[in-house]
């Protein structure tokens, strides 16, 4: 079978942004940034790898105005393994560009693929 690839992000929701001088497109531009920071820091876990298991993780990331990350966790349910997995690269990739004025919660979900 082929390499598995690295197992992608997609931003899942983000909280309404708040009435303000930051323009919609700047928090779209903060995602992005966000979700290829994660990706860059991502690991597939090696016991899902062995086993052939695939996965989605939806994480919600408390971002602090330093771009540190105040809180992380896992929304729904997935495997341990992905979610632990999830976690670390969240954790990993910060610190983040500190938001734009007025952005909440980000939920980003994680997604591990063997197919790419």
């Amino acid at each position: 079978p082929a390499a598995p690839s690295a197992p992608q992000v997609m931003a899942a929701a983000v909280a309404a942004p708040q009435p303000g001088p930051v323009a919609e497109p700047d928090f779209d531009a903060y995602i992005a940034a966000v979700r290829k920071m994660i990706d860059s820091h991502k690991r597939f876990p090696a016991a899902a790898r062995r086993r052939g298991m695939e996965g989605v993780v939806t994480v919600r990331i408390d971002i602090a105005d330093d771009g540190n990350v105040a809180g992380v966790r896992t929304v729904g349910n997935a495997p341990r393994m992905f979610e632990r997995s999830a976690i670390d690269a969240v954790r990993r990739a910060a610190p983040f560009p500190a938001p734009p004025e007025g952005f909440g919660d980000l939920e980003v979900a994680i997604r591990y693929r063997l197919d790419g």
